[in-house]
């Protein structure tokens, strides 16, 4: 009887989990030839998918709880007119002129994949939410990561309710590259 009693505790346990998506399950994304390892909780927004830009995002009752934006642009070392610490600089300045971020990091240099330069800023990332209330201002915590990679770059937008980066930073630790 007890022995059956923990098993079935242990079913309902682990169907609440899987329910809630606390799993612990992870996915394969592809953008621009990253590979990154995602949670399976992190839903694609599917209008979004393209080879320009993807989303990827978990949702509570409130909104957006992890919400991840991936950007192909412009590639910004590819001419030679900026080395990397003057495109660390370029990166800040754009994320300081940009309404939607606040409070950016200097920028922090590091390698992506083991194969291209990139730079990482905190900063705070502004929105507007809309709710039954009606419109109201919300800010979140962000990562933004840049990728220099040749004739192109991309993006990275990290943002989270609860200042979580756990799981995003071991997505990019493993991303792999073409």
């Amino acid at each position: 009887m007890k022995k059956t009693l923990l098993i079935l505790i242990a079913v309902i346990g682990t169907l609440l989990l899987a329910a809630c998506g606390g799993g612990g399950g992870t996915q394969t994304i592809e953008f621009q030839g990253i590979t990154m390892e995602i949670p399976s909780n992190w839903k694609a927004e599917e209008s979004t998918l393209s080879d320009d830009y993807a989303i990827y995002e978990k949702k509570n009752s409130k909104g957006h709880e992890y919400k991840l934006m991936l950007t192909d642009t412009f590639g910004l070392m590819d001419d030679g007119t900026y080395d990397l610490e003057a495109a660390g600089a370029f990166f800040k300045e754009v994320t300081e002129d940009n309404a939607s971020y606040s409070d950016p990091s200097d920028p922090v240099a590091g390698t992506f994949a083991g194969k291209y330069d990139m730079h990482t800023i905190e900063c705070t990332y502004n929105m507007t939410g809309i709710s039954k209330d009606g419109a109201k201002e919300v800010s979140y915590p962000c990562k933004l990561i840049r990728i220099y990679m040749g004739d192109h770059d991309v993006e990275l937008q990290f943002s989270t309710v609860d200042a979580d980066f756990e799981a995003f930073d071991n997505a990019v630790a493993g991303a792999t590259c073409e």
